[in-house]
């Protein structure tokens, strides 16, 4: 079923969901569509093999609880959230960004056209393995909140 399938591929290094279309309840549908709630989402916490996770323009229903569940993916080097928001769900909040901060062998991160605020982004300012940050298209995102970035010296690419 859906996401929770996916679970069953433990030696799983990259998955990439980008542009996965949301499946809306019709028993017709192929397997190109998936079941994209909070709760399908978090069976994706049981890959702690992943190095890449790419969930970006999808509407996968990633709620701070699913964000939280990932701390489990410790292995992760490349993370692409990029405009995960819908319209029933307005992005990665406060709690989702902290845990995402969590996830300290992060290399590469991509979170944006999300509608960040400047204390959520700070968060980010632990990893200090960053070495690329999009946050492009992050509108409400100000110079308070790329200047706590600072901290991040092997930051190479920040859009």
């Amino acid at each position: 079923d859906g996401l929770r399938a996916l679970a069953l591929f433990s030696s799983l290094k990259a998955l990439c969901l980008r542009d996965s279309p949301v499946y809306d309840g019709d028993p017709g549908a192929g397997l190109d569509t998936l079941n994209t709630d909070e709760r399908s989402f978090m069976a994706l916490s049981t890959l702690t093999s992943l190095t890449d996770l790419r969930l970006d323009y999808t509407a996968i229903v990633m709620g701070d609880e699913a964000l939280h569940a990932m701390s489990t993916l410790t292995a992760l080097q490349t993370l692409s959230l990029n405009n995960v928001c819908h319209e029933d769900f307005s992005g990665i909040g406060g709690v989702g960004m902290k845990a995402v901060a969590a996830l300290t062998t992060l290399a590469d991160l991509d979170i944006g056209e999300n509608e960040l605020i400047d204390v959520e982004v700070s968060a980010l300012s632990t990893l200090v393995n960053l070495t690329s940050l999009n946050l492009g298209d992050c509108h409400i995102l100000t110079d308070a909140g790329i200047h706590s970035l600072s901290t991040l010296s092997a930051l190479t690419f920040l859009n």
